[in-house]
């Protein structure tokens, strides 16, 4: 699996023009790809630019308010995804089997997609496929085909995968002899270190890799991503998290839930982790921002709370006044309470602090402009 980073607003903002999104909780498409391997090898920075869309395109999906605008996303996805961008068709791949973000189910285009996937072993897609074949969500069930994925993920670099296979966890590898478990084990550790993840505590890089899959699996359990519900499954993985390893559980947890760029958002659940994390943050101001934006901006009604995004922000800039991304979100919790004069002064204010050719500024411009249309702002 991809490692496992906490991006505050600012790193957000930042980031939003370069990345791939190299997402850890997605799936594949299933159509012979339009572009050949040998004509990818010869036109990497074309196909890397093609990728470089589907962020954004995910994220219209989410925000989509008519069948027509939604649509409209899922064609240009498709599109993207017909030209061989694997993390289009990833993305396209889970919406159609589960449903994510109104998209309607098409199972059978679904699990098309999702053997692609299997093909062009994706450590992150085979890990996905091969938990939904094992435990039969939104596919048939096929225990054997997914466990031999999900080792195939495993060896592929999946510090999850190790973990599922290292401890038998879900019954999904009854088979390995101890002496096989503890070789993943090491391998485990082994990645960690190759990795650089520098742990955040006392605790060693083994222990922080352990910690951190646990929670992302306590996850997928909780909210039955790839996989059926098992809330008690879930809490038994989450007791795997030592106290001193929470708040960078919950972290990851958060920088996964809160994704808009991947189907396998979930607001509600991210909620949950930033209410458990911030009792541990000793300097909070970034993560009080951070889930201010989700309060005032999220496209789940049952999350936003206007009051409450307003209240966090305020504390957040006590630390830092200054700062254009908490500005930013200032500006959205100003609007979502529907005080759009404040909400334009505000975003007036992010906007003198940025430059012009600043990779974030043209959305912040946008929302400015939506502000002063008396329009909150969805992401």
């Amino acid at each position: 699996m991809p490692k496992l980073r906490m991006r505050t607003r600012s790193a957000r903002l930042m980031t939003r023009s370069m990345r791939r999104c190299r997402v850890t909780l997605i799936l594949l498409l299933i159509q012979p790809m339009a572009i050949s391997a040998s004509e990818l090898g010869e036109n990497v920075s074309a196909y890397h630019a093609l990728g470089e869309q589907v962020p954004s395109v995910v994220r219209d999906i989410h925000r989509a308010r008519t069948p027509t605008a939604l649509a409209l996303g899922v064609g240009e996805l498709r599109g993207l995804a017909d030209k061989g961008v694997d993390i289009a068709a990833f993305e396209l791949g889970y919406a159609y089997v589960s449903g994510a973000a109104g998209v309607a189910i098409d199972p059978v285009v679904g699990q098309q997609l999702l053997e692609q996937a299997a093909r062009t072993e994706n450590e992150s897609a085979l890990l996905a496929y091969g938990l939904m074949l094992y435990d039969g969500a939104h596919v048939p069930q096929d225990k054997t085909r997914g466990s031999a994925l999900i080792r195939r993920a495993a060896e592929l670099g999946s510090r999850t995968a190790m973990l599922i296979l290292a401890d038998n966890i879900h019954g999904i590898a009854p088979d390995l002899s101890v002496a096989v478990r503890e070789a993943w084990r090491k391998q485990l550790k082994i990645r960690g270190a190759q990795t650089g993840a520098g742990p955040a505590s006392r605790s060693t890089l083994f222990d922080r890799n352990y910690a951190i899959s646990s929670a992302l699996l306590a996850h997928l359990f909780a909210t039955g991503t790839f996989v059926r519900r098992d809330a008690t499954l879930a809490e038994a993985l989450m007791a795997h998290v030592p106290s001193d390893l929470q708040y960078a559980a919950y972290r990851s947890l958060i920088r996964i839930a809160s994704n808009a760029s991947s189907m396998t958002r979930n607001d509600l659940a991210a909620q949950r982790y930033y209410e458990l994390a911030l009792p541990l943050d000793e300097q909070p101001g970034a993560l009080l921002n951070s889930y201010a934006w989700l309060l005032a901006t999220s496209v789940d009604p049952a999350v936003r709370n206007g009051q409450k995004a307003m209240k966090l922000i305020k504390r957040s800039l006590r630390s830092n006044p200054n700062d254009a991304a908490r500005l930013d979100t200032l500006a959205a919790a100003y609007a979502e309470n529907g005080q759009f004069e404040l909400a334009v002064a505000t975003q007036a204010k992010a906007l003198a602090s940025l430059k012009e050719y600043s990779p974030f500024y043209p959305d912040a411009a946008l929302r400015r402009d939506a502000y002063s249309q008396g329009k909150p702002w969805r992401e």
